[in-house]
């Protein structure tokens, strides 16, 4: 197991063993305007067409956009949709699409909500509440807010208790089986293949000699993404060339994330692959291979080796919360890198005033970046639920007081909007971190989001 590493107040990619990237939405940088909507259409479909859902599903995604935003929580049994503070408070909240007055959550929550502290301890998914946490999961919760309206309006009221969540988990374990790819089952992997520049933006320049020259200094640079083989491939394909593996010392897919860093290596073992198909658990890894599934303990063991080390540094991108940053922190103790477009969407502020990287500061001050379309915008904020991290009065002091962003400066070293921010810079570059001092905005790279740097 590798040593957790005490959080030095700078952080610098040189002083690192090993470097690890994630795939969706991390290297591959989807064009959201289009996958949300045929994310949407991909579930909403087979609910009306084979569940007997009411046809009103199959209205345009755009229409409720607004109402598509990351890290709100659904208590779906009470048809409930709650964006949350870091202390459980309720900051603003939805019945369907209806937004609650403050007197209505209370008489909804008068002790707030239940299932709150399992919420933060863990950060599971429940039977209880669903998330909604990353770019893949997101539309649903305009599909299941729509569910809600329908059942409320034929009732002619609130009808009090829901049970259609299910159905949607059902729908949404067969659109996305692994084996669907291969076979052009359901719409949404044959939808990507027919038509991947609708979908996938390929990876700069800049990102193709980040990775190429970590590797050429000596770096275990590695994949690791949930991704089926056969899926992982078309992606990298289409981001990098058909020299995709050259990139890497190692791939794991279908790592199957939370698991991976928790799961035993009997429980969760490696598979070599022969024709995109698991052949057979094994207990040691070598370089230039791609492997199936696996565990935290034995791909240690690889790096271990590869290193020369028994306790290598390990850092590692990704941009879900609950698959990437926090079982890699709390389960790993890797140096967890989160890319959070969120950043980008709502506007960067200032430049943070504590670089130490020489007279000619940093580079982000001398590159300048495209940010996210205007359209793409859209779909990553919301005016129905405010920014993603603070909710406060305009007259009140701006901090990060949301769950998601308590989550961010515990558990993440740093945050970027996207790979291109840091990929210009040089390996020795030092990035302050979440720790670096108390106003828990640090480790936002290049600056910190306006909304919490205003005056």
């Amino acid at each position: 197991m590798a040593q957790m590493d005490s959080v030095a107040p700078l952080l610098s990619f040189a002083d690192y063993d090993a470097i690890g990237v994630d795939l969706d939405h991390t290297l591959c940088k989807y064009k959201l305007d289009n996958l949300f909507p045929h994310i949407y259409e991909s579930v909403s479909e087979i609910l009306v067409d084979e569940f007997d859902y009411d046809k009103e599903l199959l209205e345009p995604f755009y229409s409720q956009r607004d109402d598509c935003f990351k890290g709100l929580v659904f208590d779906w049994r009470k048809g409930n949709v709650l964006k949350f503070a870091e202390d459980g408070k309720i900051l603003r909240a939805c019945h369907g699409t209806e937004l609650l007055s403050a007197k209505d959550v209370k008489e909804i929550y008068p002790e707030g909500c239940e299932y709150f502290d399992q919420l933060m301890e863990t950060l599971d998914q429940s039977e209880d509440y669903r998330y909604f946490e990353n770019f893949f999961d997101m539309p649903l919760l305009v599909l299941c807010s729509r569910i809600i309206d329908i059942l409320d309006r034929k009732a002619g009221k609130r009808i009090g208790t829901y049970s259609f969540l299910p159905d949607v988990l059902r729908v949404c374990g067969r659109v996305w089986d692994r084996d669907n790819f291969a076979a052009d089952k359901e719409k949404f992997f044959p939808g990507l293949k027919k038509n991947p520049d609708k979908f996938l933006q390929p990876c700069s320049d800049k990102v193709r000699s980040w990775l190429k020259k970590m590797k050429a200094e000596g770096k275990i640079v590695f994949l690791l993404t949930s991704s089926h083989v056969d899926f992982s491939r078309f992606l990298l394909t289409n981001i990098l060339g058909s020299d995709w593996q050259d990139y890497f010392n190692i791939c794991v897919t279908y790592a199957r994330k939370p698991g991976f860093f928790s799961k035993s290596p009997s429980e969760r073992p490696f598979f070599t692959l022969v024709d995109d198909k698991e052949v057979e658990p094994v207990t040691h890894l070598k370089s230039g291979e791609c492997y199936s599934q696996g565990n935290v303990d034995v791909f240690h063991k690889y790096l271990e080796e590869m290193t020369g080390k028994a306790e290598p540094k390990i850092m590692y991108f990704g941009d879900s919360l609950r698959s990437d940053t926090f079982p890699t922190s709390k389960f790993a103790h890797w140096t967890s890198v989160l890319i959070l477009e969120e950043m980008e969407a709502e506007g960067l502020g200032e430049e943070y005033v504590n670089q130490q990287n020489g007279d000619e500061g940093p580079a982000s001050k001398k590159q300048k970046y495209e940010g996210p379309s205007g359209t793409e915008k859209e779909f990553v904020t919301s005016q129905k639920w405010g920014s993603f991290f603070t909710d406060q009065p305009e007259d009140s002091s701006h901090r990060m007081n949301t769950m998601w962003g308590y989550f961010i400066r515990t558990y993440a070293s740093i945050a970027v909007p996207q790979l291109d921010y840091i990929a210009g810079l040089p390996l020795d570059y030092k990035f302050p971190t979440f720790e670096s001092d108390d106003t828990g905005l640090a480790g936002f790279y290049p600056c910190p989001p306006a909304c919490l740097t205003k005056k």
